[in-house]
C-alpha cells in the first residue's frame, strides 16, 4: 500500500514546485519592474535599513525617517531648519512626538503645564542630573505641571523618546 501512495506524493510535490516557479516567473516579468533578484527594491531616494550603503541613522536631520517610513519627527536634533523663536505662555502640548513650543520663555513663579496629546506615553524629565522636572509616564490627555521658582535655562526630554527635547528659560 505504501508503494501506491508514494507516486501520488511525488506528483503533488512536483505540482507545488511547478506552481511556485510560475509565481516567481510572473513576479520577475517586465510588468513588475520593482521586483529584483533580491526580492526587495527601495523606491526613488529611499534606502532600507541594513542595505549596503545604508547608514541606519534614519531621519536624524528631521523630516521623514527612512528607517520608519511615514513617520515625521518635529524638532529633531541636527535639523537644518532655523530654530523657532522662543514662545511666551505657560502651556506646552506634546503631540507629533514633539514638545510644542520647543522653546519657552517665562518669568519666575510661572507654572508651566505640559499635556500629552499623542497616543503614546511620554515623560517630562530634566536633562542632566538634579533637574527639577520629573514626571511619570503621561498617557493621552494627562498633564504635568511645574512652577519655576529660580531663574535659569531648563532643558528637558522624554525619557521614552529621547529625541524629543525642549527648553524653558526662566527670567527674573
Amino acid at each position: 500500500m505504501a508503494s501506491n501512495t508514494r507516486p501520488r506524493r511525488v506528483g503533488a510535490c512536483a505540482a507545488l514546485l511547478s506552481a511556485a516557479a510560475l509565481t516567481l516567473a510572473a513576479c520577475s516579468s517586465p510588468s513588475h519592474p520593482a521586483a529584483s533578484a533580491t526580492g526587495i527594491a527601495p523606491g526613488a531616494s529611499q534606502s532600507l535599513a541594513g542595505m549596503p550603503g545604508a547608514t541606519g541613522t534614519g531621519g536624524a536631520g528631521g523630516g521623514t525617517d527612512s528607517a520608519m517610513p511615514g513617520m515625521t519627527m518635529s524638532g529633531t536634533a541636527g535639523s537644518s531648519a532655523a530654530p523657532a523663536a522662543p514662545a511666551a505662555g505657560n502651556t506646552v502640548m506634546i503631540q507629533g512626538f514633539a514638545f510644542a513650543p520647543a522653546t519657552l520663555v517665562v518669568k519666575v513663579g510661572t507654572t508651566v503645564t505640559r499635556t500629552n496629546r499623542d497616543t503614546d506615553a511620554h515623560t517630562v524629565t530634566s536633562q542632566g542630573s538634579g533637574g527639577p522636572l520629573t514626571s511619570t509616564a503621561l498617557s493621552t490627555g494627562q498633564s504635568y505641571s511645574y512652577t519655576f521658582t529660580k531663574p535659569g535655562t531648563y532643558s528637558y526630554l522624554c525619557t521614552i523618546h529621547p529625541f524629543m527635547t525642549a527648553t524653558v528659560t526662566v527670567n527674573p
